[in-house]
């Protein structure tokens, strides 16, 4: 197993069934990973979190989905993704234009490989796929789509 040998920090929001085994895994990681284990919370404050903190990258390794609006929200602010391709996410994620997409049965290593993909990034690619994030979110599921629907049926 890779491991990842850069300093990271990851804030996780969001519970479940599984988040005790989580909180009693993420004692085992090493000391360059720092977690921030905020469990469920209202959206509000993960959109505070998103403008007021640095955010390089969103990960969802979910192994179901519908249309993900948590990827939704990271896409309209900038941030590249990387999830598993299940459900709707591919509607969201465009492998290597917005993110990466992962096999739903993926590896840690193809995980770690997709995050350092990102790490690895010169400025100008990290750039064009932060701005290629927000457009396809505004091209896709931006509410003035909802508008322009709107507009359209009133029109005939």
């Amino acid at each position: 197993l890779k491991c990842i040998d850069k300093p990271v920090r990851w804030t996780h929001f969001g519970d479940g069934e599984l988040f005790d085994e989580l909180l009693e895994s993420v004692k085992s990681l090493p000391e360059n990973i720092t977690v921030d284990l905020r469990g469920r919370v209202p959206n509000s404050e993960i959109y505070s979190f998103y403008q007021n903190e640095n955010v390089n990258l969103f990960i969802n390794v979910s192994s179901s989905e519908g249309l993900p609006v948590s990827i939704m929200e990271a896409a309209s602010f900038g941030i590249p993704i990387i999830a598993t391709d299940v459900g709707g996410t591919s509607e969201i994620v465009v492998n290597g234009d917005n993110g990466f997409l992962l096999n739903e049965d993926f590896s840690d290593n193809e995980l770690i490989d997709a995050i350092y993909n990102v790490i690895n990034m010169n400025n100008d690619d990290y750039s064009s796929i932060c701005k290629t994030s927000r457009k396809i979110y505004e091209e896709k599921f931006s509410l003035n789509n909802y508008t322009d629907f709107c507009n359209m049926l009133l029109s005939c």
